[in-house]
């Protein structure tokens, strides 16, 4: 459920052949499901005109059914890094300090 939304920011960016991306629109939102809570980043799809979450910028309180412990860098869809304390996962997309890029989730989903 979406408790809350930024203001729309339009694309306005083309491909070099001078067509649109596929994306119309980006905007953050605040989310809240059975097994977390947090901000993501949407995109607005040119051909349909529906909302999907990005899952590359994210920040969330996430409840897994697993109990661990430390540091767990991955790539899917983008860099996904996370710091599990027992059933409670805090999420990021990639290192929110340089760029969202970080270096060990990179390597997992291009080899860098």
């Amino acid at each position: 459920m979406i408790l809350w939304r930024s203001r729309e920011t339009l694309e306005v960016r083309k491909h070099s052949d001078g067509t649109d991306f596929p994306c119309s629109a980006f905007r953050w939102t605040f989310q809240v499901a059975k097994t977390g809570f947090g901000f993501a980043h949407q995109f607005k799809s040119r051909d349909t005109g529906e909302w999907r979450t990005s899952h590359t910028s994210v920040y969330e309180i996430c409840f897994t059914g697993q109990f661990g412990f430390g540091l767990c860098h991955m790539y899917y869809d983008g860099p996904h890094c996370s710091f599990q304390v027992g059933w409670i996962m805090f999420c990021w997309g990639g290192n929110p300090f340089k760029g969202g890029s970080c270096k060990k989730c990179m390597a997992d989903g291009f080899g860098e």
